[in-house]
């Protein structure tokens, strides 16, 4: 009777891990050109295209998904509605997919155009960087910063949270987006090389984004992410 009890627990156990893997979300981020912000895909759980962009000219914006690259659009997958962009030259949206769609665009682009303004970014799957033991010292050459737009870290979450350590070029910048259901504050500090602590972000209200520069800031850093509200945030060599 018990070895029938522990294989039917076993049983749901690994029903329950195969659902998680059929319902597991993946995330491709696409980015604009510099100081435009970028664009969120996730497939799975459930399937959404989130636009986060910046600097763009006053009026309305057409959002559309392709396949193929920016340099040479391919089949149009999805035509989203339209985007209004205000005085702050700042917008933010979450458009829901199917599951078809989404997996259309994961090697596909997103466009964003107002007359013959076209801000297009290509999605890609992020390429997080995992901490590292602290190495002996030894004489090292110097570091090559890598290419603008190299995603760093791309974290969501909801609640407070530390990164763990990782390395930072000379120029960078963090991309965030929270949103709060009632009223409520959202700050960012770095950790630095050496224990210095400083606030790049902090915030009230009900929803907010922006991106913020560090420039000459190369090393190895830490953020701490406060709040009770929902959050997404990537940082991108500059």
């Amino acid at each position: 009777m018990r070895r029938s009890l522990v294989l039917l627990v076993a049983a749901g156990l690994l029903a329950l891990v195969g659902a998680a893997s059929v319902d597991a979300s993946s995330s491709y981020v696409a980015r604009f050109g510099a100081g435009h912000g970028a664009a969120r895909l996730t497939v799975g759980g459930p399937d959404t295209v989130y636009v986060n962009a910046s600097g763009l000219a006053v009026g309305t914006w057409t959002e559309t998904l392709y396949q193929g690259t920016c340099t040479a659009l391919g089949t149009k997958i999805l035509g989203l509605p339209a985007l209004t962009v205000g005085s702050n030259g700042r917008v933010t949206r979450t458009n829901t997919l199917t599951r078809a769609q989404a997996l259309l665009s994961r090697n596909g682009v997103l466009r964003l155009k107002r007359g013959s303004t076209a801000e297009c970014g290509a999605f890609s799957a992020p390429a997080i960087v995992r901490p590292t033991p602290t190495p002996t010292p030894t004489p090292t050459p110097t570091p090559v910063d890598p290419a603008a737009g190299t995603i760093l870290l791309d974290m969501q979450g909801t609640g407070s949270r530390t990164t763990a350590t990782f390395a930072v070029p000379a120029n960078w910048e963090v991309d965030y987006f929270f949103d709060c259901t009632v009223a409520g504050s959202f700050s960012i500090t770095v950790t630095r090389s050496g224990g210095a602590v400083d606030t790049l972000v902090s915030q009230t209200g009900m929803s907010g984004s922006d991106s913020v520069p560090q420039v000459n800031r190369r090393g190895s850093v830490s953020l701490q992410i406060s709040t009770a509200c929902s959050w997404y945030v990537l940082v991108v060599a500059a």
